[in-house]
């Protein structure tokens, strides 16, 4: 988040360059509007790293011509590319003729954006996908809806002239390989609390940058206000190192697989047994490789009885969501009930958790499920007489694993582990012998909790004396954050 508007363009214009430093060729997509001036005014003061780049937009109205007063690509040409070099690449869409939705559909399949800009409408639109577009939605002509046509007066005479547009796909806009969405201002400070804390779901389409593997979102604090989650402060400034763990009631791990939860945070939730701890495995993990077996409900069956073991060895309570996304690969709402009621049910003080920017799509959706369904559970518990229950507000707690850890600068709270807590860990991580069969997750952990040991030793932990450290530290690194 950046203090004003101004910095906050200017952190988008930067990130552009920054792109275009390691990557000259890139093929870039440009968003419009009042949001992004101030974007352009910063670039056409670098224009020596665009000459080699491929810009393209995100729209176009409906019939009107490139060069048409009101239109998009007039719009891009008159804020950023006038007087620049000839020879800059600018593949404008042409919105005109019958087949241009199909057009632009092909070429965003064929080369998807390198670097995407978007902002967000005050309907929760990103592009002109309006609500209720779907997020396998290509490029499609969408009739506008009122509120955004509100945002649109007076760039047409005909008012008529604007109604349609040709946008660019929600598919396409997470087939990008970096997306930067930039807001800014009061007026899209609800929305943008919608996309970033409500579901992920078409009911605001510009959620779609939480499904995003490469996504970030720049908000001044106009456009931030009102946010209710916020990172706990620890992180403006350091983090906190704990040695021993008193949560103030239940805490439950969302594992997305069946052994997630003790390779990422089997520690913690050894050192939390006896505060009433559950793991919450939500596939089955039919489609893992099993050896001796290819019936995927023999392989699912197998699985739930590691976790059965894992849970028995970390002192938790097993549960199993058995989640329709992990064949559908998308945010089933059946998962979201069913996870809200269990939550509902437990109300955890600590729910562990994988990041959203985590690479692997299951762990993505997981997070989206457990987000919504948390939504869901606070609703449920808000409604009941009990005031205690009405006021249950628990603490996320986002872990890391051999496929995702959290940039330094994010982490704030770090789990410093004794040997005896790490050997209830791997043992419990062995407990699935299935998949140790195929890959050595153990000593992924393993290594895992020495790295982090080894990067916050000379600082943290004493590798800045003279005498050195005695052993390495044993860490399990979160970010932590609270619910309001």
């Amino acid at each position: 988040m950046c203090a004003d508007a101004a910095s906050a363009a200017l952190l988008a214009a930067n990130e552009l360059l920054r792109a275009l430093l390691t990557q000259p060729d890139a093929r870039i997509g440009l968003a419009t509007g009042r949001t992004f001036a101030p974007v352009f005014a910063h670039l056409r003061q670098q224009q020596q790293l665009l000459q080699h780049a491929e810009f393209t937009h995100l729209d176009e109205y409906e019939g009107v011509r490139p060069d048409e007063a009101g239109s998009m690509a007039l719009e891009l040409h008159e804020a950023l590319f006038a007087g620049t070099q000839p020879t800059l690449r600018l593949n404008m869409i042409d919105a005109c003729g019958s087949d241009a939705a199909a057009r632009l559909a092909a070429l965003r399949a064929r080369e998807p954006a390198d670097f995407q800009f978007a902002g967000i409408g005050t309907n929760g639109h990103i592009a002109f996908n309006e609500p209720g577009t779907p997020f396998s939605a290509g490029a499609h002509v969408v009739a506008l809806h009122a509120d955004t046509l509100r945002t649109q007066t007076g760039r047409f005479a005909d008012a008529f002239r604007g109604s349609r547009a040709l946008t660019t796909g929600p598919r396409e806009l997470l087939q990008s390989r970096r997306l930067v969405l930039l807001a800014t201002g009061t007026s899209k400070a609800l929305a943008v609390q919608q996309m970033l804390e409500g579901a992920v779901d078409s009911a605001c389409p510009a959620s779609l940058v939480r499904m995003h593997p490469d996504a970030l979102v720049i908000l001044d604090a106009a456009a931030a206000a009102q946010l209710t989650r916020q990172v706990d402060d620890r992180a403006a400034c350091s983090f906190e190192v704990l040695r021993t763990l008193n949560a103030p009631g239940p805490v439950l791990c969302a594992s997305p697989h069946p052994d997630d939860a003790s390779i990422s945070c089997g520690a913690l939730l050894a050192l939390c047994a006896t505060a009433d701890a559950h793991i919450l495995c939500c596939t089955t993990g039919a489609r893992s490789p099993v050896r001796g077996l290819t019936d995927p409900a023999a392989v699912a069956a197998l699985r739930e009885s590691e976790v059965q073991e894992e849970a028995r060895l970390l002192g938790c309570h097993a549960h199993f969501l058995r989640a329709r996304c992990y064949d559908t690969g998308a945010l089933e709402a059946d998962d979201v009930a069913r996870c809200a009621q269990l939550l509902a049910h437990i109300q955890p003080a600590w729910i562990l958790l994988p990041s959203a920017q985590d690479p692997h799509p299951t762990h993505r959706l997981t997070r989206f499920t457990l987000e919504a369904a948390l939504q869901q559970a606070r609703s449920l518990a808000s409604a009941q007489a009990s005031a205690e229950a009405a006021a249950w507000s628990p603490e996320l707690w986002t872990f890391e694993g051999p496929w995702f850890q959290h940039p330094r600068a994010a982490i704030n709270t770090l789990l410093h582990f004794t040997p005896e807590t790490e050997a209830r860990k791997l043992a419990a991580v062995r407990a699935h012998k299935s998949q140790l069969q195929r890959v050595p997750f153990d000593q992924g952990a393993l290594a895992l909790a020495r790295l982090r040991g080894v990067m916050f030793s000379e600082t943290h932990f004493g590798g800045l004396s003279a005498e050195g450290l005695h052993e390495v530290p044993l860490l399990e690194c979160f970010v932590r954050e609270r619910l309001s």
